[in-house]
């Protein structure tokens, strides 16, 4: 699949930087290869954990060539991190999981979700080995990337919290966090408040996109058609479900995971953008849970024809736009209907359902780990009933 998305990178700079990848888009219309820097002396519509990665890597490019290699050099990086990761969290079989996902083919190398993935799979492999301050340092890595795992940080904390069973755990947790976000920002609004504030004002006024929930919620209720009313719904639902999942960790990687699962898709069906990208997001869960491979296919299967619809059908011209959007939007809803019958078992079974979660505690880990969940009070029956640690099922 790496082969596979590496392949259609090169493909998309071949026929057009528009074409497929958002990359050279990016490096070519917002100048980037002037060596500008972003926020300062442009415009950038990304957050700065993204300007900084595209600045880096421009600096060493002279031309779109030259920075796509160096950009498919970062983003295997990115992807071999995860790998490494989610082996570690749950063994070689999550591993394949992730590595042979079809979606690593059609969506690595499109945008920056390598690097918030892998950041996000870097902050749960901390907290499984009880290194809070690293775990929150990687967090801070992941929001300043993409804003969704910052839903995250909640469940972390009170993860972390419940397994020793005192607070302290989330003081380095949260200076970890606190103190990434503001080295990745705090230099850009000095130099540049407006700069700096640009893509979040930009974001705060887009409309949503043909593949969000809110594009045909307002074709019912035009009042609801204010992106900054969609957006306070947005978070304020994202923020409840956040609330639920947290009151149900127990300070075990497993159930920590499942809530991280649960946070990540509601703030996609809540987002007033959905980019074919994002479903990438849940490669990791999927992998890291042991979801039944059947569900996570028919997904697979189901973004593959979006893809071809949005990229080739659209993209190319290959029909006309009236035609893609008469058909499309069923298919964006069955996407809703699949992600919903993926995570809705494993959030009610790892976090609701008290016997599921017994029979099955989580992420599994190496033989010999010491990261265990020694500070939650049901980890010695936890481990007489499942003396295999190896298997999240």
């Amino acid at each position: 699949m790496l082969v596979a998305g590496m392949a259609l990178e090169v493909v998309s700079h071949v026929v057009g930087p528009r074409s497929f990848s958002d990359v050279g888009v990016i490096f070519e219309v917002r100048r980037l290869g002037g060596r500008l820097l972003p926020y300062l002396d442009v415009n950038f519509a990304y957050p700065s954990g993204i300007g900084v990665i595209q600045y880096v890597l421009a600096t060493l490019s002279g031309s779109l060539a030259v920075f796509a290699s160096w950009y498919a050099l970062a983003v295997l990086g990115a992807y071999l991190a995860t790998r490494a990761g989610i082996a570690s969290l749950a063994g070689a079989s999550a591993a394949s999981a992730w590595a042979t996902a079809p979606l690593i083919g059609l969506f690595l190398f499109h945008n920056y979700d390598a690097f918030v993935i892998a950041a996000g799979v870097g902050s749960l492999w901390a907290f499984d080995r009880r290194r809070y301050g690293w775990s929150g340092v990687w967090l801070g890595v992941a929001v300043v990337t993409k804003i969704y795992p910052g839903f995250w940080l909640l469940p972390l904390v009170a993860s972390a919290v419940r397994r020793e069973g005192r607070r302290s755990p989330a003081v380095p947790m949260l200076a970890g966090f606190v103190t990434t976000i503001a080295l990745f920002n705090v230099p850009f609004m000095v130099a540049s408040w407006s700069g700096w504030r640009y893509p979040y004002e930009w974001q705060s006024m887009r409309p949503p996109n043909w593949e969000s929930v809110w594009a045909y919620v307002q074709l019912v209720f035009p009042q609801l058609d204010s992106p900054q009313l969609q957006s306070a719904v947005a978070v304020a639902l994202v923020t409840t479900v956040t609330v639920l999942v947290t009151r149900r960790v127990d300070g075990s990687t497993g159930r920590l995971v499942a809530a991280c699962f649960a946070c990540t898709v509601v703030f996609l069906a809540a987002n007033r953008v959905y980019s074919p990208q994002y479903t990438l997001w849940l490669v990791p869960f999927v992998a890291l849970l042991g979801v039944d491979r059947r569900r996570a296919l028919r997904l697979y299967a189901l973004e593959l024809v979006i893809y071809v619809g949005i990229f080739i059908v659209v993209g190319r011209e290959l029909a006309g736009e009236d035609v893609a959007r008469a058909v499309l939007p069923y298919l964006f809803g069955l996407r809703l209907v699949l992600v919903t019958a993926i995570v809705v078992p494993e959030v009610r079974g790892r976090l609701f359902v008290v016997e599921t979660a017994t029979k099955a505690p989580g992420v599994p880990r190496p033989p010999g780990s010491d990261a265990g969940d020694r500070g939650d009070q049901a980890d010695g029956e936890r481990q007489e009933r499942t003396p295999d640690r190896r298997r999240a099922r």
